[in-house]
């Protein structure tokens, strides 16, 4: 069974909500991504998002463009990210691991072998962010046929007859995005979101995960009231871009993400 489909069945057999963290990969470097990884799952994190830098972020708000900006001045590449997943692997640690990036990384390496590499290392499922789901034939197939989930956005600005065909394609689970806009922290939720987590899970019983501007300990507790799993991204790139130079980075951003898997409902 793929990672990701045995973790959403544990936390259905508790009654528990899931907790994913974005990571961009290479932020700060490589060597400290391992280290940081290797404490997160400590800290309570089900699913561990890392993100493939790119050049042209246009999604994502200036905290993580800053983040793809440090890891690309270090040339990580998706040859690089694809052997951090290896060492995870090798490391024993057993986390279901989902790739986010854009389509051009992906179109450069090649669809076929960059699936085909995703299996290989150990990656349980991949968000091609700006891959409409009308053209991601290819890709689901490919997919589908290495055990990868092909997991897809919904926005709140997308129609629920679009809503209808992602979750039809879509596998392991369905990223709510909580808000319009780029990523990034904020001190106030949308109010759409559980309005949303309802329409789409009219059409689905895949898990739906909420992102998008979760910070706090309280947005945590909130969001995890009425959705399977709550996605933080923004929040601990920051984190991790205040303690840059700690030697000590693992164990800061273990105590800061554990402040927020405890308030999961």
């Amino acid at each position: 069974m793929n990672r990701i489909d045995k973790k959403f069945a544990e936390l259905r057999k508790t009654s528990g909500k899931g907790f994913v963290l974005y990571l961009t990969a290479g932020d700060p470097n490589m060597s400290d991504s391992f280290k940081i990884i290797s404490q997160v799952e400590k800290a309570g994190v089900d699913i561990l998002e890392l993100g493939i830098p790119f050049s042209d972020p246009l999604a994502d708000g200036p905290t993580i463009q800053r983040a793809s900006s440090r890891s690309l001045r270090r040339h990580t590449s998706v040859k690089d990210v694809l052997n951090l997943v290896k060492r995870i692997r090798k490391g024993k640690i057993d986390i279901p691991l989902v790739l986010f990036t854009y389509y051009n990384p992906v179109l450069n390496y090649g669809l076929k072998r960059f699936i085909s590499d995703c299996s290989g290392s150990g990656v349980d499922g991949v968000l091609i962010l700006d891959l409409p789901h009308e053209e991601a034939g290819e890709y689901i197939l490919l997919a589908s046929k290495n055990d990868i989930k092909t997991i897809f956005l919904i926005t709140p600005t997308t129609p629920e007859n679009r809503i209808k065909d992602i979750v039809k394609i879509s596998s392991g689970f369905i990223y709510c995005v909580s808000r319009t806009g780029v990523t990034g922290a904020r001190k106030d939720l949308s109010g759409d979101a559980p309005s949303m987590v309802k329409k789409i899970k009219k059409h689905t019983k895949l898990p739906v995960a909420v992102g998008f501007g979760i910070s706090t300990p309280g947005q945590v507790k909130e969001v995890s009231g009425y959705c399977d799993a709550v996605v933080v991204g923004s929040a601990a790139v920051k984190k991790i871009e205040d303690n840059i130079n700690s030697a000590n980075i693992g164990k800061v951003i273990k105590k800061y993400i554990a402040s927020l898997t405890k308030a999961l409902i």
